[in-house]
């Protein structure tokens, strides 16, 4: 018989899984006819990632990380830009055989979301010790709005589990750094990268806000600061550029010539980015807070980051290997960018509709959502009210506060998320983040 904690992992990892299966009904019932989304989408693009991973190597004996079958006159194409699912290739290689394409991709779909579900489990159980709310936490985050709808359309987004995985680590280090620990990071690192490449980077950014947050302290003064003599020209000059933006929202702006200089007015960026780096020096001024510096010992000890960096290069490097050649013999592995334009971001209206997947609320938000740029799939952020509620009512009944650091990093990544600016409802405030 399994020792009990193996138990009760089996029994958590096995409730995921059926709950994954409920979130993708009625999908279960045709695992092998049907798919999620849209073959002529971007689904099939992940189908044939699996297809062609494991075609690749029995076929032609030839790395995985080239094929023909696409530009076939050429030679054969590096698939190291492509978004290539690599670590879900190498879980379908063995069962396809067995189950076929889209049966495997399919089971894929649910072990993706049950998998993320169970790292978050993993972290919350370390940080709370609490089965209960570690399982409830971990539903939450595998089988969330986010994440659900992302599995019509952008399966390498479902493999999530890594950041959870790598928090833990982080944690890890944060109480002292090991080698086996760095070594780990390192390859959950590749291991993201090799799901989707923007987890890896997601990773990079949990590394950044734990050295800053680790390093710097903001303290609030022991009095409240009393007025001070030159704050008025402060709040004279918010109350000048928030008249300025008035004028420009209702007559749309014009020019003006000042001491010789014309100057021209016509949208809210500029005033908007004044005002609002006015409006927060006005609220360090008026809170005086202490900033404290403390370099904690993991923060420059460099050896855990250069194992960290190793490990994730060797597991990465057959990978790498067909971009260094590519570079190497001068090829160009992307076109060239004709123009940019910066990404809108999420809508911060779109974190707090009710869940456009609900069976019965979908109604009050899906067809809101569907209309913002890129459509329903992109905009699709939404926090479960049930989940607002849980938290509501343990801060209710512990008489808890949130602990300041995860508030912190809730923060940060929420205005990540929204974007070079904050839009609300679909109006662009012009308020920078």
């Amino acid at each position: 018989m399994l020792p009990s904690p193996a138990r009760r992992h089996i029994l958590v990892f096995t409730a995921y899984v059926a709950l994954g299966a409920a979130f993708a009904w009625p999908l279960p019932l045709q695992m092998g006819t049907a798919l999620p989304g849209a073959p002529s989408g971007d689904t099939g693009v992940y189908v044939w990632n699996i297809w062609v991973f494991r075609h690749e190597i029995l076929e032609h004996q030839r790395f995985p990380f080239y094929t023909a079958e696409i530009l076939s006159l050429a030679s054969p194409t590096p698939l190291t830009p492509h978004n290539y699912t690599t670590f879900a290739n190498l879980l379908a290689f063995f069962v396809l055989p067995a189950a076929g394409v889209v049966r495997t991709f399919n089971g894929l779909l649910i072990l993706s979301a049950a998998l993320s579900a169970y790292a978050l489990y993993l972290l919350a159980r370390k940080r709370s010790g609490d089965d209960v709310a570690a399982w409830l936490a971990g539903a939450a985050f595998g089988f969330s709005p986010f994440l659900m709808a992302r599995m019509t359309a952008h399966f390498s987004l479902l493999q999530a589990a890594p950041l959870p995985i790598f928090a833990l680590l982080l944690a890890r280090l944060y109480e002292g750094a090991s080698w086996r620990a760095a070594a780990l990071a390192g390859a959950v690192v590749a291991w993201a990268y090799l799901s989707d490449p923007y987890y890896a980077v997601y990773c990079m950014l949990m590394l950044a806000f734990m050295l800053l947050y680790a390093t710097v302290t903001v303290d609030a003064p022991e009095q409240r600061p009393k007025w001070a003599s030159g704050t008025w020209a402060i709040d004279l000059a918010i109350l000048c550029l928030a008249g300025l933006a008035a004028g420009i929202l209702i007559r749309g702006g014009g020019r003006v010539e000042l001491l010789g200089l014309r100057l021209s007015m016509r949208s809210l960026y500029t005033p908007m980015l004044l005002l609002t780096a006015l409006a927060m020096f006005r609220v360090v001024v008026a809170t005086r807070p202490r900033l404290r510096l403390r370099l904690p010992s993991f923060a420059y000890d460099w050896r855990p980051y250069l194992v960290a960096g190793f490990t994730a290069a060797a597991v990465l490097s057959p990978m790498l290997f067909p971009l260094l050649e590519a570079v190497s013999g001068g090829r160009s592995l992307s076109a060239p960018v004709l123009w940019r334009s910066s990404a809108r971001g999420l809508d911060l209206a779109a974190f707090l509709v009710p869940n456009p997947l609900h069976p019965w609320f979908s109604s009050f938000g899906a067809h809101w959502i569907a209309s913002r740029p890129e459509g329903f799939v992109e905009n699709v952020a939404s926090v479960p009210w049930t989940m607002i509620g849980f938290v509501a009512v343990g801060i209710g009944i512990y008489k808890a506060a949130a602990p300041k650091g995860w508030l912190v990093w809730t923060g940060t990544f929420l205005l990540l998320s929204l974007g070079p600016f904050i839009h609300i409802a679909g109006i662009n405030t012009h308020v920078p983040t």
